[in-house]
């Protein structure tokens, strides 16, 4: 059973963005209560605990950047297979 996002009771927020070099990807700092742990787009956006109690905007943010990182990781690998077949 899926939860339904309510704007009022947030219990995470993104509290930074940074991106990583190592994995080239973006990792967000989520803050509940006292508690920060940090996720990638990807790993957030396959959560939907914390994707139902995080503001609207943060979803926004983890969407847009989880989609980015997506088509980036396409191109990427659309190129590698035209220098292969060349």
């Amino acid at each position: 059973m899926s939860k339904k996002h309510s704007a009022t009771n947030t219990v995470y927020r993104i509290a930074s963005k940074r991106f990583h070099r190592e994995i080239k990807q973006y990792l967000f700092t989520i803050e509940t209560g006292e508690i920060q742990f940090e996720r990638t787009a990807d790993e957030l956006a396959g959560n939907q605990d914390i994707l139902a109690n995080l503001p609207f905007h943060d979803v926004y943010d983890v969407g847009y950047t989880h989609g980015s990182e997506a088509i980036l990781k396409e191109q990427k690998a659309l190129l590698a297979a035209k220098k292969k077949i060349y």
